[in-house]
């Protein structure tokens, strides 16, 4: 029995699906543990490139699917046999030491490493849950700020050509006034309308900036590297849903919903085994036990070992009444 401690023992239909999709995954995100050549982005990049370029450089995605692959290797290690445990003791009294070593191992009972293997299986499909999550939140991060950036520039592009109309129609106010054909209140709300484009094209450029930075956040830049070059082509993206269709595609695929079922399910397992509620472990295997002596010198009032540890010797204990008369207070030399 001592022989099977340790031992993989056999792979469940939940691993090997858990196994598979780690696989697949592994090839195209991270082939051989290393981060496959990035294409470099441009003007003429499309939306696409942004989006691959983010989900192969952005750091929280590779901490959440190294976070899945380590939970679907964990899988192995909740179904096997526990590792045996060499133990070695050693206990002083007195003057004399034992010396126990021992080879110890834990038997689960039957059907516990069963529960644990669902259990791991049902933790790794909330891990890979967590995965898909980090990977749809980043791409709409990136979205997100490919539009609001396009939005934005489209909106200081239309405010200066505005600027410059109003500069044009300030210099034909200027010349009606001139020839008394206009007054100079419309002289007025033209410079009033430029200086409020002014303000407001500012504005939009100081907001431009931090737009700028949450886009290469989102695409896994640092700081220290260069700005992104944001593409001469807008892309949109197309929805041909429902609300209906839009609701049952939520409930459906919602990584967050997906995990919380996961958990659940491993609590459950968990829970509900037979298996899991006792764990009854096998006797340890007989140590084998020696009593050396030491070889001591004793002393009048301490004991000195040769090593050079010194001891107290045991005190000795209080002398017993010669009867039990004697605890009860009657004399000691009356009897009946």
């Amino acid at each position: 029995m001592l022989a099977l401690t340790g031992c993989e023992g056999f792979t469940t239909h939940g691993e090997r699906e858990a196994r598979h999709e780690a696989g697949t995954v592994k090839a195209a995100y991270r082939p051989s543990d290393q981060l496959p050549s990035l294409s470099n982005l441009t003007t003429n990049s499309s939306l696409g490139d942004f989006l691959t370029f983010a989900m192969l450089n952005q750091p929280q995605i590779e901490a959440a699917y190294y976070d899945w692959a380590a939970s679907v290797e964990n899988i192995t290690v909740e179904r096997s046999l526990p590792d045996p445990q060499f133990t070695f003791q050693l206990y002083i009294q007195d003057v004399i030491t034992s010396v126990m070593p021992g080879l110890m191992a834990q038997i689960p009972w039957l059907g516990k490493l069963r529960a644990q293997a669902d259990a791991a299986t049902a933790e790794s499909r909330a891990k890979y849950s967590a995965f898909e999550g980090v990977v749809l939140q980043t791409a709409y991060d990136v979205k997100q700020g490919y539009y609001q950036l396009w939005f934005l520039d489209k909106k200081i592009a239309v405010d200066r050509e505005m600027l410059q109309l109003l500069s044009e129609l300030e210099r034909i106010a200027r010349a009606r006034n001139e020839t008394g054909q206009a007054t100079l209140q419309d002289v007025y709300r033209a410079q009033i309308e430029a200086d409020r484009l002014k303000t407001e094209i500012a504005n939009l450029e100081d907001s431009r900036s931090s737009l700028l930075a949450q886009f290469k956040a989102a695409l896994g830049l640092t700081r220290d590297q260069p700005n992104p070059p944001l593409p001469v082509r807008f892309e949109a993206t197309t929805l041909d849903l429902s609300e209906e269709q839009i609701l049952d595609t939520a409930f459906a695929r919602n990584p967050q919903l997906k995990a919380m079922e996961a958990r659940c399910a491993r609590r459950r397992r968990r829970w509900t085994s037979p298996a899991s509620r006792s764990s009854p472990m096998s006797p340890s295997v007989p140590r084998w036990t020696s009593k050396p002596r030491l070889g001591c010198i004793g002393r009048r009032r301490r004991l000195r070992c040769r090593s050079g540890a010194t001891r107290s010797p045991p005190k000795s204990p209080p002398p017993k009444p010669e009867n039990a008369r004697h605890r009860r207070g009657s004399p000691p030399g009356r009897s009946t």
